[in-house]
């Protein structure tokens, strides 16, 4: 027997499943009379056992004498409540091995659908990202010998700047034929253009 195979989640909204069967009468199917009216008051505390609930948001907690509603063709040693949800376990395991099972289950789901909500929220974006590196220093000394350390357009010495001919945001590189001195005037009037 393989642990993937010892837990299964067999509902994710417990609640609104007690609510029905309640609601519907379903509690137990298999008794009538006093045995069926003692089942339905049962689920009826549960809902409303607020303790109980909030225990089980914290740690699983075993469900004791309930195996109606869940239409599964796996036969459960025990069932637990966890965050709402319930969960069929078979094996023989120690109780706490079998809280420890359902938390596993239960954690590798959420990261499951944190890897699926972030892969697809980066297909929602159209832009491909370009990561911003600074230029190296090599290329700074190379530009600035070049450019005899003035600025190209006006010949200021003063704030300058080295600014890229092609945008790295356009596919430009920082090499020395993509790199300039400008001051800080001409580099804001000439922009995200390429001239």
């Amino acid at each position: 027997m393989t642990l993937v195979m010892s837990v299964r989640k067999l509902s994710t909204d417990l609640k609104a499943h007690f609510r029905t069967c309640v609601a519907n009468g379903e509690a137990r199917p298999s008794r009538s009379g006093p045995e069926f009216e003692k089942d339905m008051l049962r689920w009826r505390n549960l809902l409303e056992d607020i303790e109980f609930w909030r225990k089980a948001d914290r740690e699983p907690q075993l469900l004791r004498g309930y195996s109606g509603g869940f239409q599964d063709r796996w036969v459960w040693d025990t069932l637990y409540v966890f965050r709402n949800c319930a969960y069929g376990v078979r094996g023989t395991f120690t109780p706490e091995e079998e809280r420890l099972l359902i938390q596993d289950h239960f954690d590798s789901e959420r990261r499951k659908f944190e890897r699926l909500r972030h892969k697809f929220e980066l297909a929602q974006h159209t832009e491909p990202r370009t990561e911003r590196t600074g230029i190296p220093e090599e290329v700074r000394v190379a530009v600035w010998r070049r450019d005899n350390g003035r600025c190209v357009r006006c010949g200021s010495r003063e704030r300058l700047e080295y600014d890229h001919i092609i945008p790295v945001s356009c596919g430009g590189s920082s090499t020395v034929r993509n790199v300039e001195l400008l001051c800080e005037k001409c580099n804001c009037s000439k922009g995200p253009k390429i001239q």
